[in-house]
């Protein structure tokens, strides 16, 4: 996960083929003035195609209502207003031309530039687009470019022109260090449930079974040596056992469907070619202000196992009851692992460095809430400077702009 898809909107170039925009119409040069920056109409157009095509709303209900869309009513701003989806294409535009301009001006106040890395991936990106591909739109391409580049690298290059080496709030590598030793966690675990399909109780004599089979995954782990590669290979046990548990139950259902008996078919851990090489998968959390995350998926991470992940010592497995999504009562063997250790070698035979793969993860979780309070201050500034020319925005209806 990096700063730019943190920060940052991903876009995708899309291919105009619809009608000119304000079919001959004059409008007017200028469509705001914000602070002593002015936007043209061409500008302006172009951030509202970026609205229209990138703003989740807007693509959520053209995606369900096509045309009829613009007339759909749709919630804007904090007080969730009721508006139009066109109103919001209209207000959503503006709002990032004022968001940009507060970047700028807090990139210029502090001596930033575009990161040069994000500006190369950029770059390559622009490189696609065919010539003339907006003009039907009332706008040209060095208007798209201009505006790819501000909402792609404005924000993204502001904090880290802040807050990564060198930056002018740079966060040192203890201080970086000790947030990631406080909020990363990492661990391979295995389940079994103790409710059944209908997330009843299992009976207890069936609770003691289960309880005795994980004691005994426990101790093999132990006997194997205390490792990850130990772990793993009780998890090929683990799979071997389920899968003959599996298979036992078909031929029950079998005897009792067809009145006849047919043998099973025993499953060992080493007989299963394609279980032989299966590993736990290694799980990696960030406990963060937008919750307990899921690395591996980007997802919220189950809040229960977490808990009980946390009560376990680094280096250390060992067998935990939890309440699996808060309502059934499961069983796992957890190993905890050190979110540095045993990584393994990347693609050219190094060790894998976890903390510095996350680096602009952990920059991110640690000063964004920060950076939002800088730009939010930065946006009210700016917002008091803002000048609309009306005529121009009435002039250029969203609807215009839509190739269906």
């Amino acid at each position: 996960m990096t700063i730019k898809r943190l920060l940052g909107v991903t876009f995708a170039v899309i291919l105009a083929v619809s009608c000119l925009l304000c079919g001959g119409c004059s409008t007017p040069d200028i469509a705001m003035q914000v602070g002593s920056k002015s936007y043209t109409m061409g500008e302006y157009l172009a951030y509202m195609y970026n609205t229209m095509y990138t703003d989740s709303t807007s693509y959520t209900y053209f995606y369900y209502y096509g045309e009829e869309a613009f007339d759909q009513k749709v919630t804007y701003g904090a007080n969730a207003e009721v508006i139009t989806l066109s109103d919001y294409i209209i207000r959503t535009t503006k709002d990032q031309i004022i968001r940009q301009k507060a970047l700028e001006d807090l990139m210029k106040e502090n001596n930033i530039g575009f990161d040069p890395e994000l500006l190369e991936e950029v770059t390559a990106e622009l490189a696609e687009l065919k010539p003339d591909q907006f003009l039907q739109f009332g706008f040209n391409n060095d208007r798209y470019i201009a505006m790819y580049k501000a909402v792609q690298l404005n924000e993204s290059s502001l904090f880290l022109g802040l807050y990564d080496k060198g930056g002018v709030r740079e966060v040192s590598k203890e201080a970086e260090q000790t947030w990631f030793d406080e909020h990363y966690f990492s661990y391979k675990s295995f389940e079994l449930s103790l409710v059944d399909k209908d997330g009843k109780d299992l009976p207890e004599e069936e609770k003691t079974a289960i309880q005795a089979q994980m004691n005994g995954y426990l101790k093999l782990y132990e006997e194997k040596g205390k490792t990850a590669a130990a772990f793993d290979e009780v998890y090929r046990q683990y799979l071997a056992d389920v899968a003959k548990a599996e298979e036992a139950d078909k031929d029950d259902e079998k005897t009792e469907n067809e009145g006849d008996s047919t043998n099973s078919t025993d499953v060992d851990a080493d007989e299963l070619d394609e279980e032989k090489e299966e590993i736990a998968d290694r799980i990696d959390l960030i406990d963060s202000v937008d919750g307990i995350l899921d690395l591996n998926t980007g997802y919220t991470a189950d809040e229960e196992l977490f808990k009980a992940v946390k009560t376990i010592g680094e280096g250390e497995a060992a067998i935990k009851e939890y309440q699996k999504g808060g309502t059934a009562k499961t069983l796992a063997l957890i190993l905890r692992m050190d979110p540095e250790a045993e990584r393994g070698k990347d693609d050219d035979g190094n060790d894998i460095d976890f903390f510095a793969d996350q680096h602009e993860t952990t920059l991110y979780y640690m000063k964004n809430d920060e950076f939002t309070q800088l730009v939010n201050e930065k946006v009210a500034a700016v917002t008091a400077q803002v000048t609309v020319n009306e005529r121009a925005i009435k002039a250029a209806k969203p609807k215009d702009m839509w190739i269906g």
